[in-house]
């Protein structure tokens, strides 16, 4: 469309252990299923919170799983392509 007909540069598979694990870990976080399941997960959190009476218990509940994920997939997912 713009007139490109080869790329300056080539581009080389990055076929690392490291890579391959990112774009597993992405295609298994992206994956419908999966974001389901986090959707039902959550709303099962703040159901057990608001049955607490989100007492210290129940706010816990609610905001140290999501920090541990979210740590977790900022560790994993930065190494990636």
């Amino acid at each position: 469309m713009i007139g490109v007909t080869q790329l300056s540069e080539e581009r080389v598979a990055d076929n690392s252990l490291t890579c391959r694990i990112s774009i597993t870990m992405g295609d298994f976080c992206s994956h419908e299923l999966t974001v389901v399941f986090g959707a039902i997960t959550i709303i099962g959190l703040i159901a057990g919170a608001s049955a607490m009476g989100w007492s210290v218990t129940g706010q816990l509940l609610c905001n140290v799983p999501p920090s541990i994920i979210e740590s977790f997939f900022t560790l994993d997912l930065d190494y990636g392509p």
